[in-house]
């Protein structure tokens, strides 16, 4: 599972494996293999579901293939 940071502790708490969580930060790039990467961009969410808030660093991502980019 790739997320932004502070999201890994989330799908720890529903039992996922915290090897196969890989946290990252806006602005990092992952080389996925194949001309394909995924970069981190900047993302806005504000969510009042506790008192604690801006715990987690919410992502945008750009997926770039050898043909095209998605956002």
């Amino acid at each position: 599972m790739i997320c932004g940071l502070g999201v890994g502790q989330q799908f720890e708490y529903c039992d996922w494996d915290k090897e196969n969580i890989e946290e990252h930060n806006w602005g990092d790039r992952i080389d996925l293999g194949n001309g394909f990467q995924e970069d981190f961009t900047i993302a806005r969410h504000f969510g009042g579901r506790s008192f604690k808030r801006s715990a987690t660093l919410w992502t945008s991502f750009v997926l770039t293939t050898p043909s095209f980019r998605f956002f």
